[in-house]
């Protein structure tokens, strides 16, 4: 949207975002991505949570009326229309994820389109490991992202 609208943007930093549309899904198995299927029931984000997200953002009894109002890519941003003359882009994705596939599923529409892409996948991790100060892959994800920043805006 700010490519359209004529907004530079200078990077963007997708942290295990869903491309699907996993919040409309009725069961895990609709998902195509193995790493949904493999961690549906994962400690951090188990399926039952992204249910209760999905019926909290775009409840059930709405959804015909928001598909209405709404392109068919913003419930599923894999379904864009045009992926060229995007930002740089650095996508970070937990292994033990059930987001992980997607993630990375759009990285590589953004790399097919033309767009500058790197994609990391932090080994070991759950879904929001970013947060647990515990976790030595925490630390890195915090670096890694500092750098990418400074990268971004020339501050070598």
């Amino acid at each position: 949207m700010a490519r359209d609208a004529g907004i530079p943007l200078k990077l963007c930093m997708a942290s295990v975002t869903p491309s699907s549309d996993v919040l409309t899904y009725k069961y895990y198995t609709d998902s195509p991505f193995p790493s949904f299927h493999e961690f549906y029931r994962g400690p951090v984000l188990p399926w039952e949570r992204i249910k209760f997200f999905g019926r909290t953002c775009i409840p059930p009894e709405k959804l015909p009326e928001l598909r209405e109002m709404w392109p068919e890519w913003w419930f599923a941003p894999l379904r864009a229309p045009n992926w060229s003359n995007l930002c740089d882009t650095f996508i970070r994705t937990a292994e033990a994820d059930p987001l992980r596939d997607e993630g990375e599923a759009y990285g590589m529409k953004l790399a097919d389109g033309g767009n500058k892409v790197t994609i990391k996948r932090y080994l070991g991790c759950p879904h929001t490991f970013m947060y647990i100060n515990a976790m030595k892959r925490k630390h890195e994800y915090d670096q890694d992202s500092i750098a990418a920043l400074r990268a971004a805006h020339a501050l070598g």
